[in-house]
């Protein structure tokens, strides 16, 4: 190292620029790699609950193609939210049905994805993400984590919103376990197998 040269003020950092790592700096504030490595740092959580969510819903849908790297671009249309809703309705009215008592919310009509132009998708996949949101506040999951329609359809134009996503699905999916439904996330299994240890060790 030449010691008489001049140190420059800026700081090369060696990030491996993987797919993931494009599709979660556009959902930043900044383009800054140092950010990137903050924010990746800070939502170590997060991505597990991603990588969570993906393996849950590829088990649920066999058809779709869905991966950690472009969980964002597997929702942006609204059709796995919708498809996701009717799951867990269908599951929830047989809960109802089996144990005469009522249950909230009903099944969403909604359109797939399709070739065409661009406006006239946008306007499908923001009504589909509309129609999943309205379901969720049937089943009462909070405003708080509810997201933007844009946050989901505009994934390359919206830097915010992709936390709130993960967490609502995982909110959805912790609030209707209680229908019997078995295929959730790994993080509620644990929780409810936790949740049951407790229980019994209090009796």
């Amino acid at each position: 190292m030449d010691l008489g040269s001049p140190v420059s003020s800026e700081l090369t950092l060696d990030v491996t620029c993987t797919p993931r790592n494009r599709a979660n700096l556009r959902r930043l504030k900044t383009n800054s790699v140092q950010s990137f490595q903050r924010w990746e740092k800070e939502n170590e959580l997060l991505y597990a609950m991603i990588e969570d969510e993906t393996a849950w819903l590829a088990k649920l849908f066999t058809e779709i193609i869905i991966t950690p790297d472009f969980f964002f671009y597997a929702l942006e249309d609204g059709t796995l939210l919708c498809k996701l809703a009717n799951y867990i309705q269908e599951m929830a009215d047989t809960y109802g049905q089996k144990h005469n008592t009522h249950v909230p919310g009903k099944k969403i009509k909604f359109k797939e994805s399709k070739r065409g132009h661009r406006e006239s998708k946008l306007f499908h996949s923001r009504e589909n993400v509309q129609k999943f949101l309205t379901w969720c506040r049937w089943h009462d999951i909070p405003e708080a984590i509810l997201f933007e329609s844009n946050d989901v359809v505009l994934v390359d134009e919206c830097r915010t919103g992709g936390r709130e996503i993960v967490i609502c699905l995982m909110e959805i999916a912790r609030r209707v376990i209680k229908y019997e439904i078995k295929q959730v996330p790994k993080l509620i299994q644990l929780e409810q197998e936790i949740d049951e240890e407790e229980a019994n060790d209090s009796e």
